[in-house]
């Protein structure tokens, strides 16, 4: 069965000031990170990277050097997070049977958290990881709270997010035609009236978006290395 994890790579990175996918964390890129995951999680097959068009070259050499044996090709993003998702399932084989999207602005994604997602959806068709919502939340307009919102019926969802491709290829199709955006995969698979399912993820994959995300990711990180360490295994 082939599984294909497409790896998006093109954001500009706004809020950071330059591209998140090439910000370094212990001197490496954050795309680096993604990219090893999916190299030696058993259940991927193929991986595919979604850059701007400036940074392909760049995303090439990467994983020459990082022997990323797994590569199959890098395309240009689209204007938004969706089209660049689009560009990516282009390139994706028609044999595939599962197909694994990633944010490479997440660089603590487990190998064991990816082959649980993709045999979740191997039964039940559309699967992401997520971690429930811990701090209390309000709706509010004008800086006026309308209500409080039951946090116990509420999520945050993370990515990998994981579908059968066929599926996950017609409701891009649909998307697209009805001129639907999400703001993530799985959304576009409900619009398209898929049910999907839910496996509790980690805290520790968090998405960097902001600078203080970085500097808790250097903490994290940092915090694996003792752990290794402890283990004796200082690799």
């Amino acid at each position: 069965m082939q599984t294909f994890a497409i790896i998006l790579a093109a954001g500009s990175g706004i809020r950071m000031g330059t591209p998140k996918a090439f910000l370094r964390l212990d001197g490496k890129p954050l795309l680096w990170y993604s990219l090893q995951a999916f190299e030696r999680a058993s259940s991927i097959s193929k991986i595919i990277v979604v850059a701007q068009k400036g940074d392909m070259e760049t995303v090439q050499n990467l994983c020459q050097s990082s022997h990323i044996t797994k590569f199959h090709t890098v395309v240009p993003g689209g204007k938004e997070r969706q089209d660049s998702v689009g560009e990516g399932v282009k390139a994706v084989s028609t044999s595939a049977k599962i197909i694994c999207i990633h944010d490479s602005a997440r660089p603590f994604i487990t190998t064991n958290l990816i082959d649980s997602l993709i045999k979740t959806a191997e039964e039940k068709k559309a699967v992401i990881p997520a971690v429930k919502v811990n701090d209390t939340i309000k709706q509010g307009i004008e800086n006026q709270v309308i209500k409080t919102v039951d946090r116990n019926l509420l999520w945050q969802a993370q990515t990998p997010q994981v579908f059968q491709f066929n599926l996950f290829k017609k409701a891009m199709e649909k998307a697209f035609k009805e001129n639907f955006y999400g703001t993530d995969c799985s959304q576009v698979m409900e619009h398209a009236g898929f049910v999907v399912h839910i496996l509790p993820g980690n805290s520790a994959n968090l998405k960097i978006t902001t600078p203080d995300d970085l500097i808790l990711a250097e903490f994290l990180l940092n915090k694996q290395k003792q752990e290794r360490i402890m283990k004796g295994d200082p690799a």
